[in-house]
């Protein structure tokens, strides 16, 4: 069955542990967008791809000899992302609601980690909402109104989302007393 261009979910999955990767492969061979990236044991990756349907879709595996599965899945199949959301690893989540505030935080073992999550609307538009490397990364960042496909990238460790309403501008709020 043809792949339609558009949104895709590429969803990887390995046992064992060691390091897991997998990059779509561009027209020339090259390695193109970075769909799975980790360390973590028996862990995988969901991650929303740009797919312009003009060749097939191709993918490149790097799993040292363990076990692993790639599916290609409809945008269709991610959980909605309506207040709050938790899981591990690289993941996506669909989000409708209105324009607001993105509260994200990983919890992980590692001593340091990077966490990086990326809202991407229909036309491609890219949108930062989580980007911190520390012990305990934690951020809040704007949210635009959906729809919109919130990835989680970079995500080694169990993390939670919230979204909040915006804040109310106080400096207005204090003017008209």
């Amino acid at each position: 069955m043809p792949i339609p261009a558009g949104y895709v979910v590429v969803e990887s999955t390995r046992k064992g542990d060691g390091y897991f990767a997998v990059h779509s492969i561009d027209e020339k061979g090259q390695s193109d967008a970075l769909l799975a990236n980790t360390l973590l044991k028996d862990q995988g990756a969901r991650r929303a791809l740009r797919y312009d349907g003009k060749a097939p879709l191709r993918l490149r595996v790097s799993a040292y000899d363990e076990p692993w599965t790639v599916a290609v899945r409809p945008v269709s199949t991610v959980e909605v992302l309506d207040g709050t959301a938790e899981g591990r690893g690289s993941d996506v989540l669909l989000y409708t609601g209105p324009a607001g505030l993105l509260s994200s935080r990983l919890r992980t073992r590692l001593g340091f980690e990077w966490f990086n999550v990326h809202g991407y609307e229909p036309d491609g538009s890219d949108h930062l909402l989580a980007n911190e490397a520390s012990r305990f990364p934690r951020e809040t960042r704007p949210l635009p109104e959906g729809p919109l496909l919130v990835q989680l990238v970079s995500a080694d460790g169990d993390w939670s989302l919230k979204v909040r309403p915006p804040k109310e501008n106080r400096f207005w709020r204090r003017a008209s007393r």
